[in-house]
């Protein structure tokens, strides 16, 4: 039997989803991987690849530190921290630009919450490597799904193990998950130059 407090946290939970579902066509769906947290020589760890995937039309754009650093001609088995920072450089120059292009759309992500991981950890990296300041992504336009779901469905909706609540999620409905990757492992596969297993 639903609380006062429960049967409010949900409707608002089903205001939002409708919000999102009435609004497809500017929902953009986003992950992005970066080095391990605490192997990273910086405060905050170096952006490795961002992916964005459109949720009406499934269009998917990526952009990623090794496929920046083959269009200025490095070799990517040997990156110097000079060619690194460069190509990071350009990746969150694509990925601004995105975000102008497509200003006032809804992002839909996955705990991307604080300056340790999340919008706001973009926005320093972006500042540290260019001396700018990034374009804004305001807070009412993000929607995080795992707090999203637990307004729909309580905070137990999915089991929280080291095997990671998302992925549970996706074996539960059925989604595909192939080639998925924890963050853990995409750290471990940029630091052994795995770079097509970060993309997948």
């Amino acid at each position: 039997m639903f609380t006062s407090s429960r049967s409010k946290e949900r409707s608002k939970g089903l205001k939002e989803a409708n919000y999102i579902l009435g609004n497809k066509g500017d929902v953009f769906s986003i992950h992005y991987s970066c080095e391990c947290f605490n192997r990273s020589k910086s405060s905050r760890p170096r952006v490795t690849s961002i992916s964005i995937y459109n949720v009406a039309t499934r269009e998917q754009n990526s952009f990623n530190i090794h496929v920046e650093a083959q269009l200025k001609s490095y070799n990517c088995k040997r990156l110097s921290e000079n060619d690194l920072d460069a190509s990071e450089r350009s990746l969150l120059h694509r990925f601004y630009k995105f975000v102008n292009n497509n200003h006032g759309c809804i992002w839909v992500h996955w705990n991307m919450k604080n300056s340790k991981y999340g919008f706001d950890a973009l926005s320093i990296r972006y500042k540290f490597l260019t001396k700018r300041s990034a374009p804004k992504v305001r807070a009412q336009q993000c929607y995080n799904l795992d707090v999203l779901l637990r307004k729909l469905y309580g905070h137990n909706f999915e089991v929280d193990t080291c095997n990671s609540k998302l992925l549970n999620l996706a074996k539960r409905n059925n989604i595909p998950f192939k080639g998925m990757l924890l963050g853990a492992e995409e750290a471990n596969a940029f630091s052994a130059k795995n770079y097509q297993a970060i993309m997948e």
